[in-house]
Protein backbone atom coordinates (compact mmCIF):
# COMPACT_ATOMS: atom_id res chain seq x y z
CA UNK A 1 0.00 0.00 0.00
CA UNK A 2 1.16 3.16 -1.29
CA UNK A 3 2.45 5.53 1.93
CA UNK A 4 0.55 8.85 2.68
CA UNK A 5 2.12 12.08 2.14
CA UNK A 6 3.46 14.08 4.64
CA UNK A 7 1.62 17.41 4.36
CA UNK A 8 3.02 21.51 5.34
CA UNK A 9 0.53 23.49 5.81
CA UNK A 10 1.54 26.88 6.29
CA UNK A 11 -1.01 30.23 6.27
CA UNK A 12 0.34 33.56 5.75
CA UNK A 13 -1.80 36.07 7.91
CA UNK A 14 -3.21 38.99 6.17
CA UNK A 15 -1.51 38.22 3.11
CA UNK A 16 -2.71 40.28 0.26
CA UNK A 17 -2.69 37.90 -2.74
CA UNK A 18 -2.17 40.65 -5.45
CA UNK A 19 0.85 41.72 -3.92
CA UNK A 20 2.71 38.17 -4.56
CA UNK A 21 4.46 38.10 -7.42
CA UNK A 22 3.81 35.17 -8.40
CA UNK A 23 0.11 36.27 -8.89
CA UNK A 24 2.14 38.85 -11.16
CA UNK A 25 2.26 41.72 -8.88
CA UNK A 26 4.82 43.92 -10.08
CA UNK A 27 7.56 44.06 -7.21
CA UNK A 28 9.43 40.94 -6.63
CA UNK A 29 7.99 40.13 -3.08
CA UNK A 30 7.94 35.78 -3.87
CA UNK A 31 10.76 35.32 -6.11
CA UNK A 32 11.20 31.54 -4.23
CA UNK A 33 7.26 30.78 -4.93
CA UNK A 34 7.71 32.19 -8.60
CA UNK A 35 10.85 29.78 -8.75
CA UNK A 36 8.81 26.95 -8.08
CA UNK A 37 5.46 28.01 -9.07
CA UNK A 38 5.17 25.27 -12.18
CA UNK A 39 5.74 22.13 -9.52
CA UNK A 40 2.20 23.37 -7.77
CA UNK A 41 -1.26 23.87 -8.48
CA UNK A 42 -2.10 27.40 -8.21
CA UNK A 43 -5.74 28.83 -6.92
CA UNK A 44 -6.60 32.44 -8.67
CA UNK A 45 -10.18 32.41 -7.17
CA UNK A 46 -10.53 31.30 -3.31
CA UNK A 47 -12.16 33.53 -0.98
CA UNK A 48 -12.17 33.06 2.93
CA UNK A 49 -15.48 32.59 4.51
CA UNK A 50 -14.66 35.98 6.85
CA UNK A 51 -12.41 38.73 6.51
CA UNK A 52 -11.03 38.11 10.22
CA UNK A 53 -8.60 35.25 11.60
CA UNK A 54 -10.27 32.85 14.61
CA UNK A 55 -13.62 32.51 12.23
CA UNK A 56 -11.61 31.90 8.83
CA UNK A 57 -8.99 29.51 10.49
CA UNK A 58 -11.47 27.71 12.07
CA UNK A 59 -13.52 26.68 8.59
CA UNK A 60 -10.39 25.30 6.80
CA UNK A 61 -9.78 22.90 9.88
CA UNK A 62 -13.74 22.21 10.19
CA UNK A 63 -14.53 22.57 6.55
CA UNK A 64 -17.88 24.47 7.37
CA UNK A 65 -19.00 27.79 7.24
CA UNK A 66 -18.93 29.60 10.66
CA UNK A 67 -22.11 29.77 11.19
CA UNK A 68 -22.37 26.08 10.61
CA UNK A 69 -20.38 25.07 13.35
CA UNK A 70 -21.30 27.85 16.08
CA UNK A 71 -18.66 30.40 15.74
CA UNK A 72 -21.09 32.63 17.30
CA UNK A 73 -21.23 30.79 20.50
CA UNK A 74 -17.39 31.24 20.82
CA UNK A 75 -16.57 27.07 20.62
CA UNK A 76 -16.46 24.19 18.79
CA UNK A 77 -19.38 22.12 19.78
CA UNK A 78 -17.42 18.23 21.13
CA UNK A 79 -19.15 17.09 18.06
CA UNK A 80 -17.38 19.50 15.42
CA UNK A 81 -14.25 17.00 14.02
CA UNK A 82 -11.43 18.97 13.12
CA UNK A 83 -8.31 18.42 10.55
CA UNK A 84 -6.13 17.74 13.21
CA UNK A 85 -8.22 14.72 14.76
CA UNK A 86 -8.99 12.99 11.35
CA UNK A 87 -5.12 13.06 10.47
CA UNK A 88 -4.20 11.77 14.01
CA UNK A 89 -6.63 9.23 14.08
CA UNK A 90 -5.83 7.97 10.34
CA UNK A 91 -2.05 7.39 11.61
CA UNK A 92 -0.21 11.06 11.12
CA UNK A 93 1.96 12.72 13.93
CA UNK A 94 0.11 16.11 14.37
CA UNK A 95 2.17 19.45 15.14
CA UNK A 96 0.95 22.90 14.96
CA UNK A 97 3.32 26.32 15.59
CA UNK A 98 1.81 29.73 16.00
CA UNK A 99 1.90 32.77 17.62
CA UNK A 100 -1.26 33.85 17.15
CA UNK A 101 -4.12 34.17 20.27
CA UNK A 102 -7.00 33.57 17.53
CA UNK A 103 -4.62 30.37 16.38
CA UNK A 104 -4.03 28.87 20.49
CA UNK A 105 -4.70 26.04 22.47
CA UNK A 106 -7.28 28.84 24.03
CA UNK A 107 -8.88 28.99 21.34
CA UNK A 108 -9.52 25.12 20.45
CA UNK A 109 -7.09 24.37 17.43
CA UNK A 110 -5.13 21.73 20.38
CA UNK A 111 -7.24 19.07 19.67
CA UNK A 112 -6.51 16.12 17.54
CA UNK A 113 -2.11 17.45 18.27
CA UNK A 114 0.71 16.17 18.95
CA UNK A 115 1.66 18.91 20.30
CA UNK A 116 0.74 22.28 19.85
CA UNK A 117 3.36 24.72 20.04
CA UNK A 118 1.42 28.50 20.98
CA UNK A 119 4.88 30.81 20.65
CA UNK A 120 4.18 34.04 22.95
CA UNK A 121 7.42 35.90 24.17
CA UNK A 122 7.00 34.79 27.95
CA UNK A 123 6.59 31.29 26.73
CA UNK A 124 9.98 30.77 24.77
CA UNK A 125 11.87 28.89 27.26
CA UNK A 126 8.62 26.02 26.96
CA UNK A 127 7.83 26.27 23.08
CA UNK A 128 11.39 26.72 21.59
CA UNK A 129 14.09 24.23 21.20
CA UNK A 130 17.00 26.11 23.31
CA UNK A 131 19.02 26.48 20.04
CA UNK A 132 16.67 28.10 18.60
CA UNK A 133 16.30 30.28 21.48
CA UNK A 134 20.08 30.68 20.68
CA UNK A 135 20.24 31.42 17.40
CA UNK A 136 17.63 34.60 17.53
CA UNK A 137 19.26 35.54 20.81
CA UNK A 138 20.51 38.79 19.61
CA UNK A 139 17.76 40.04 17.63
CA UNK A 140 15.32 39.51 21.04
CA UNK A 141 17.81 41.16 23.35
CA UNK A 142 17.79 43.98 20.46
CA UNK A 143 13.76 43.76 20.24
CA UNK A 144 13.56 43.94 24.43
CA UNK A 145 15.79 47.20 24.22
CA UNK A 146 14.96 48.96 21.06
CA UNK A 147 10.79 48.15 20.10
CA UNK A 148 10.73 50.90 17.87
CA UNK A 149 14.14 49.48 15.61
CA UNK A 150 12.98 45.91 14.85
CA UNK A 151 9.76 44.04 14.16
CA UNK A 152 8.55 40.71 15.89
CA UNK A 153 11.37 37.61 15.32
CA UNK A 154 8.54 34.93 16.22
CA UNK A 155 7.74 34.02 12.79
CA UNK A 156 11.65 33.52 12.04
CA UNK A 157 11.88 31.65 15.43
CA UNK A 158 8.50 29.39 14.47
CA UNK A 159 9.85 28.20 11.00
CA UNK A 160 13.34 27.69 12.79
CA UNK A 161 11.61 25.51 15.36
CA UNK A 162 8.88 23.46 12.64
CA UNK A 163 12.29 22.81 10.38
CA UNK A 164 13.68 20.77 13.80
CA UNK A 165 10.82 18.96 14.34
CA UNK A 166 10.21 18.13 10.25
CA UNK A 167 13.91 16.97 10.87
CA UNK A 168 12.71 14.44 13.71
CA UNK A 169 9.60 13.09 11.76
CA UNK A 170 12.02 12.69 8.60
CA UNK A 171 13.79 10.23 10.74
CA UNK A 172 10.54 8.28 12.24
CA UNK A 173 8.80 7.07 9.24
CA UNK A 174 5.21 8.17 10.13
CA UNK A 175 3.65 10.83 8.14
CA UNK A 176 3.30 14.00 9.52
CA UNK A 177 1.60 16.77 9.88
CA UNK A 178 2.49 20.37 10.17
CA UNK A 179 0.69 23.99 10.11
CA UNK A 180 2.62 27.06 10.60
CA UNK A 181 1.08 30.16 11.24
CA UNK A 182 3.25 32.62 9.28
CA UNK A 183 1.94 36.42 9.03
CA UNK A 184 1.96 39.58 6.95
CA UNK A 185 -0.18 40.68 9.44
CA UNK A 186 0.59 44.62 10.94
CA UNK A 187 2.82 45.54 12.36
CA UNK A 188 3.83 45.35 8.93
CA UNK A 189 7.96 44.46 8.76
CA UNK A 190 10.09 48.18 8.84
CA UNK A 191 13.67 46.68 8.41
CA UNK A 192 14.96 48.82 6.47
CA UNK A 193 17.63 46.55 4.79
CA UNK A 194 14.08 44.87 3.13
CA UNK A 195 12.00 47.69 3.10
CA UNK A 196 14.15 49.80 0.58
CA UNK A 197 13.69 46.89 -1.92
CA UNK A 198 9.34 48.16 -1.98
CA UNK A 199 10.05 51.58 -1.22
CA UNK A 200 11.72 54.75 -2.96
CA UNK A 201 11.02 58.55 -2.44
CA UNK A 202 9.56 58.07 1.09
CA UNK A 203 11.04 60.59 3.68
CA UNK A 204 12.62 58.76 6.70
CA UNK A 205 10.68 60.85 9.04
CA UNK A 206 7.25 59.31 7.59
CA UNK A 207 8.73 56.02 7.62
CA UNK A 208 9.30 56.50 11.23
CA UNK A 209 5.89 57.81 12.08
CA UNK A 210 4.13 55.37 10.32
CA UNK A 211 5.91 52.45 11.80
CA UNK A 212 5.29 54.46 15.44
CA UNK A 213 1.82 54.84 14.61
CA UNK A 214 1.29 50.93 13.42
CA UNK A 215 3.02 49.43 16.29
CA UNK A 216 0.45 51.42 18.98
CA UNK A 217 -2.15 48.97 17.26
CA UNK A 218 -4.14 51.85 15.96
CA UNK A 219 -4.15 51.60 12.14
CA UNK A 220 -7.66 53.45 11.84
CA UNK A 221 -5.27 56.42 12.43
CA UNK A 222 -3.78 56.43 8.95
CA UNK A 223 -7.56 56.90 7.39
CA UNK A 224 -8.93 59.58 9.58
CA UNK A 225 -10.44 62.62 7.89
CA UNK A 226 -8.03 65.09 10.12
CA UNK A 227 -5.36 63.81 7.61
CA UNK A 228 -5.21 65.92 4.01
CA UNK A 229 -5.84 63.85 1.20
CA UNK A 230 -2.08 64.09 0.36
CA UNK A 231 -0.38 63.19 3.52
CA UNK A 232 -2.91 59.87 3.70
CA UNK A 233 -1.36 58.58 0.38
CA UNK A 234 1.86 59.01 1.87
CA UNK A 235 1.28 56.71 4.63
CA UNK A 236 -0.61 54.40 2.41
CA UNK A 237 2.15 54.10 -0.38
CA UNK A 238 4.72 53.25 2.99
CA UNK A 239 2.07 50.96 4.90
CA UNK A 240 1.37 49.08 1.29
CA UNK A 241 5.59 48.39 0.95
CA UNK A 242 6.11 47.59 4.56
CA UNK A 243 3.24 44.48 3.39
CA UNK A 244 5.57 43.76 0.54
CA UNK A 245 8.21 43.25 2.80
CA UNK A 246 6.51 40.82 5.51
CA UNK A 247 5.36 38.91 2.11
CA UNK A 248 9.09 39.04 1.11
CA UNK A 249 10.22 37.54 4.76
CA UNK A 250 7.33 34.84 4.31
CA UNK A 251 8.76 34.44 0.92
CA UNK A 252 12.39 33.48 2.56
CA UNK A 253 10.95 31.42 5.41
CA UNK A 254 9.01 29.13 3.15
CA UNK A 255 12.09 28.60 0.94
CA UNK A 256 14.09 27.37 4.01
CA UNK A 257 11.31 25.10 4.57
CA UNK A 258 11.45 23.86 1.11
CA UNK A 259 15.26 23.11 0.87
CA UNK A 260 15.14 21.48 4.24
CA UNK A 261 12.57 18.82 2.51
CA UNK A 262 14.44 18.63 -0.31
CA UNK A 263 17.82 18.11 1.86
CA UNK A 264 15.58 15.41 3.59
CA UNK A 265 14.70 13.23 0.75
CA UNK A 266 11.29 13.70 1.47
CA UNK A 267 10.31 16.92 -0.89
CA UNK A 268 8.19 14.43 -2.93
CA UNK A 269 6.69 12.58 -0.46
CA UNK A 270 4.91 15.92 0.86
CA UNK A 271 1.59 17.59 0.05
CA UNK A 272 2.66 21.27 0.42
CA UNK A 273 -0.11 23.80 0.91
CA UNK A 274 0.44 27.67 1.06
CA UNK A 275 -2.67 29.83 1.98
CA UNK A 276 -3.95 33.29 3.74
CA UNK A 277 -6.67 33.32 6.42
CA UNK A 278 -7.90 36.38 4.94
CA UNK A 279 -7.02 39.45 3.04
CA UNK A 280 -5.72 43.00 4.03
CA UNK A 281 -7.24 46.59 3.13
CA UNK A 282 -3.97 49.08 2.02
CA UNK A 283 -5.90 52.01 1.60
CA UNK A 284 -8.20 51.01 -1.19
CA UNK A 285 -11.60 53.25 -0.47
CA UNK A 286 -9.57 54.99 2.38
CA UNK A 287 -9.87 51.90 4.27
CA UNK A 288 -7.18 50.27 5.96
CA UNK A 289 -6.64 46.68 8.16
CA UNK A 290 -9.19 44.14 7.97
CA UNK A 291 -11.86 42.15 9.97
CA UNK A 292 -14.81 44.95 9.32
CA UNK A 293 -15.29 44.82 5.61
CA UNK A 294 -16.33 42.45 2.96
CA UNK A 295 -14.77 43.91 -0.09
CA UNK A 296 -12.71 41.79 -2.03
CA UNK A 297 -9.36 42.85 -0.38
CA UNK A 298 -10.20 41.37 2.91
CA UNK A 299 -11.57 38.12 1.37
CA UNK A 300 -9.95 37.18 -1.47
CA UNK A 301 -7.29 35.08 -0.82
CA UNK A 302 -4.44 32.58 -2.87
Amino acid sequence: MKSPPNIVFIVIDSARWDHFSVYHYEKATTPFLESIADQFLIYENANAPAAWTRPAISSIFTSLYPQQYGFFEGKFPEETVLLTEILRASGYKVYVLSNNPYMSPASGFARGTDRFYFVQPRRLPHQLHPMVLVRFLPKLVRQCLDRSATYKVLPQMINAQAIRIIRHLARSGSPFFIYMHHDAHHPYLSERKVLRRFLNGASEEDIRLVDSVQKSGNMYWFNRESLSREKRQCYYRILRAMHDASIYRNDVLISQTMRELRRLGIYDKTMIIITADHGEFLGERDMISHGLYLYEESVHVH
